[in-house]
């Protein structure tokens, strides 16, 4: 496996003029890079999702303080479904809600902002923003299920009754059946 390196190894200021100038080799090295680098910065430097994110946010306020606070409010969103160790795909539907949860709130922003407007442009944003909530539900709604499926679950049998139990606190489903001992 090879060594992992830290951002500021790959990514050098001489490293981005090469590539910005065109240079194949230099792109196909900081690409070799990102791919060994880890760490908070790669996934800032090399996400769609991060990308994204900062437009909407622009978007929403170019004012750099209300820009900062947004940012400072999407990453708390991020770490806080996340959890300690998510997987990978959690890791990606997080990405996801926080992108859609930004949408839906820079729609609704946009919304509240407008002056007077027409009839079908008012139902045409009004349409767009509720496509984007229901994109937003659908991720957050995605990941509880993701969830659900990794909890281990427990059937107990009792007295010819079954009761079913779940929890969302380990990493792998599992199942495992307890039957009732024999009356003798």
């Amino acid at each position: 496996m090879p060594e992992k390196l830290a951002v500021s190894e790959v990514v050098t200021k001489k490293l981005l003029a090469k590539v910005e100038a065109g240079d194949a080799d230099a792109r196909r090295q900081l690409k070799r890079g990102l791919v060994r680098a880890e760490g908070p910065e790669v996934e800032a430097l090399t996400s769609p999702s991060r990308r994204l994110e900062g437009v909407l946010v622009k978007r929403m306020s170019p004012d750099p303080t209300n820009s900062a606070l947004f940012e400072a409010h999407a990453e708390r969103l991020r770490a806080d479904l996340a959890g300690p160790a998510p997987s990978p795909l959690e890791r990606l539907l997080v990405e996801r809600i926080v992108v859609c949860w930004l949408l839906a709130n820079q729609l609704d922003l946009a919304d509240a902002c407008a002056g007077n407007r027409s009839l079908v442009l008012a139902e045409y944003e009004g349409k767009r923003a509720d496509r984007a909530h229901r994109r937003f539900l659908a991720a957050v709604k995605t990941l509880a299920e993701v969830r659900r499926l990794a909890a281990p679950s427990l059937q107990v049998n009792i007295a010819e009754r079954q009761v079913n139990v779940g929890t969302l606190s380990a990493p792998a489903p599992t199942a495992h059946t307890i039957r009732p001992e024999e009356p003798e």
